[in-house]
């Protein structure tokens, strides 16, 4: 850009200048508006060519200018709704991931409890199997008693000979005249 004089004032101005900023003189005049389609010379103002239609440059500038407020609008609009969509997967993701933690404690827990309950079933059974067992063998020992009470009985009376009762039945060679006496010979040893 140079700087020339301007004839009214004598002051520096721009050589594009229409008119001098210090005394508003005239220094050219303003360029005639051209229709870039046609090249009709259109009047100040006018914003679409009589002749062919087409808009004038500055009415394109106008709506390219009016579109970038609009797009500028719209990408804040975008950014906004991208802010709040992302935050929206945020709390999806952490919703799904706490659901996630939780399914695994309940599961940890339930197994926990089976293992219990498991190991509860478990002693259970060794506990019924050593009472069962012991019943059991209490029963037997309780019949092989009763039988020998019968047998020691039977054979005093009836002055039978056997060798397991023969010791309480039969203590000096012959039978007892009592079975009550052959009882209470039963009833002292202690290996009964």
């Amino acid at each position: 850009m140079a700087l020339i004089t301007c004839p009214e004032c004598g002051k520096d101005v721009s050589d594009k200048a229409v008119e001098c900023p210090h005394c508003k003189a005239i220094l050219k005049e303003p360029d005639k508006k051209i229709c870039v389609e046609c090249g009709n010379e259109l009047e100040e103002g006018t914003e679409i060519c009589p002749k062919c239609g087409c808009p004038t440059a500055e009415h394109e500038n106008d709506k390219l200018i009016d579109n970038v407020a609009g797009t500028k609008e719209n990408l804040l609009n975008n950014k906004k709704k991208i802010k709040v969509a992302a935050w929206g997967i945020v709390v999806v993701i952490l919703i799904i991931i706490i659901a996630i933690m939780g399914t695994r404690a309940k599961k940890a827990s339930d197994a926990k409890k089976e293992e219990e309950k498991a190991r509860i079933s478990e002693e259970y059974l060794i506990n019924l199997y050593d009472a069962t067992s012991k019943i059991l063998s209490g029963a037997t020992r309780a019949e092989k008693a009763g039988g020998l009470i019968h047998d020691v009985w039977y054979n005093t009376i009836f002055e039978k000979k056997d060798i397991t009762t023969d010791a309480y039945t039969r203590s000096n060679g012959y039978f007892l005249n009592d079975f009550n006496d052959a009882l209470s010979n039963l009833f002292g040893d202690s290996s009964f």
